[in-house]
Parts: C-alpha cells; sequence; structure tokens
C-alpha cells in the first residue's frame, strides 16, 4: 500500500508513522486514512482502517495545516451490517479482561464493555446506539463509565455524557 513511498524514510513497516496531528517525519507532509500508524500508548503504533477514522483524521489533519484547534483526538468508531443488525463499535480493545452487559443480548439490544485492568477500552451495541454514542464521548473526555456504573441500568450514560467538559 505504501510501496510508491520506498526511499523516502517516510514510510516504515508497510505503514506511515504520524504523531497525534498526522505530522509525518517529513515536514510539512500530512497523512491519514489507511497508510497512517497512529501512536497508540499500550500498543505502539497501529492502522485504522475504517472510513470514518480516515475522514475524521483528514479533518484533524487540515486544521492543524490551518493552524487551527484540532480538538480533542477522536475515538475510534466503526459499524457494519450483519444478519440484518447494525453493529456499531467505539474505542479498541487489543485485549480485555472484562466484558459488562447493558441490556439484553436475547432481545436483540444490548451494550458491551469490553476493561482491561478496570479500564474501558472499548464498546460494542446492537440496538443501542445512544448509550454508545455516550460512551463514545466519555471516552473522549476522558471520563468513561467504570464497569459498575456500565452495567448499572439505572446509571444514565446519556446524562452523563451531556455533564462532561
Amino acid at each position: 500500500m505504501v510501496d510508491y513511498l520506498e526511499g523516502t524514510g517516510i514510510a516504515t513497516d508497510g505503514a506511515v508513522p504520524v504523531d497525534g496531528d498526522m505530522r509525518t517525519r517529513a515536514a510539512d507532509v500530512f497523512a491519514a486514512g489507511d497508510i497512517a500508524a497512529m501512536p497508540d500508548p499500550e500498543w505502539g503504533r497501529r492502522r485504522v482502517e475504517h472510513w470514518i477514522v480516515a475522514q475524521r483524521q483528514g479533518a484533524r489533519a487540515a486544521a492543524v495545516m490551518l493552524d487551527q484547534d484540532p480538538g480533542r483526538p477522536e475515538v475510534e468508531v466503526f459499524w457494519s451490517r450483519i444478519a440484518g443488525a447494525s453493529l456499531k463499535y467505539v474505542g479498541y480493545a487489543r485485549s480485555f479482561d472484562e466484558v459488562v452487559t447493558r441490556g439484553s443480548v436475547e432481545s436483540g439490544s444490548f451494550l458491551c464493555g469490553y476493561f482491561l485492568r478496570g479500564r474501558l477500552k472499548a464498546a460494542a451495541t446492537i440496538g443501542m446506539p445512544q448509550d454508545l454514542v455516550a460512551v463514545e464521548r466519555l471516552m473522549r473526555y476522558n471520563a468513561p463509565p467504570t464497569a459498575a456504573q456500565l452495567g448499572d441500568e439505572a446509571f444514565d450514560l446519556v446524562q452523563a455524557a451531556r455533564a462532561v467538559k
């Protein structure tokens, strides 16, 4: 995918390493999308191959190029239709040691949170998109719900998301 960059010093291991603002190691060169290897505090660098992430990365790069505040880093998002159901996912959980479910898998309306060492790393849903949007916002503002909060259906995720600044 990045063979055309061979010899430029920009690409490494089949990707273009970038910083959190999409800058490459070459001055005034930015990369976004499938080729961009983003920094990950737990796993080093990794590429994300989802179009919404590429779109958000491009917008971030453009803001930085224009000397505008790009805002808080986005949380990864993707969705897919599987067997007639819409599966939506936020975050990244390469590994996890606890799964907490809200709602009911049997009814087809549930949200699962994937925790690693007590911290929410990702969440997936079928049938509870508003809760997932709330979780995405909470994660983006470094205020993710705890396992107890996510598992407690009385805990209002949407209200919690509205309260973060």
